[in-house]
């Protein structure tokens, strides 16, 4: 029932696949001055997208579906979860090669380890994390039409807000080494970083599902 449900989402969704390539255009144009944030970009974005299916399915009344289906309130949270999961991950193996080819042809050019890729995937991981935190478990606890402010519209303006500073502070002549110095520190502190931020990560992951769960089991429709 679970992959089922994965599939309903699915197909409402992709019929506004379009906003994906917007996303994409938008990423690589971005990525074009600052290739370091298109995995974390694409995957905000993309988890935004994942999340549009609350606004579908308050528009069309879907829960009232939901609720006539032999479903658990559980494998809906979980499904919503595990579809946001995989979109996660789409963004980070479409957004490599884009990312790698803005650092070749665009205006700003990053030569390093792989250590310095394993921690731009781990720093992804968490912004993914923390825009699920601030996403699903409001969406989770009322319907769009009431949370759509909070926990759809506000979320990607902050993250924006945040992308669009780092944007601003690194191209100023005091901070132009900004984004290197980041990635050294990574490098020189691997073990540190990578599994501090995975877990860090994981650990924001567990309380946003679980918060979800619960207020979607209390929730009444």
């Amino acid at each position: 029932m679970l992959f089922k449900f994965m599939a309903l989402d699915w197909r409402i969704l992709k019929k506004n696949i379009y906003v994906v390539i917007i996303q994409l255009i938008a990423v690589t144009i971005i990525g074009m001055t600052h290739p370091v944030l298109v995995l974390p970009f694409l995957t905000v974005l993309l988890t935004h997208y994942t999340a549009g299916i609350f606004a579908l399915e308050d528009k069309s009344e879907l829960y009232n579906l939901y609720l006539m289906m032999p479903l658990k309130r559980c494998t809906i949270v979980k499904a919503r979860y595990l579809l946001s999961m995989i979109g996660a991950l789409i963004a980070m193996i479409v957004g490599t090669p884009i990312m790698l080819l803005c650092n070749r042809y665009g205006s700003s050019h990053y030569h390093g380890p792989f250590a310095w890729y394993l921690c731009i995937l781990a720093a992804t991981y968490c912004v993914y994390a923390i825009s699920s935190l601030m996403i699903f478990p409001a969406l989770f606890r009322e319907p769009y039409g009431k949370a759509g402010t909070r926990g759809f519209l506000l979320p990607i303006l902050i993250l924006c807000t945040f992308f669009i500073a780092f944007m601003a502070v690194s191209v100023m002549p005091a901070y132009s080494s900004l984004t290197f110095d980041l990635l050294e520190f990574g490098k020189n502190n691997f073990g540190l970083t990578f599994v501090g931020l995975t877990v860090l990560a994981t650990f924001i992951l567990i309380i946003s599902y679980r918060r979800s769960q619960r207020l979607y089991a209390k929730r009444d429709f």
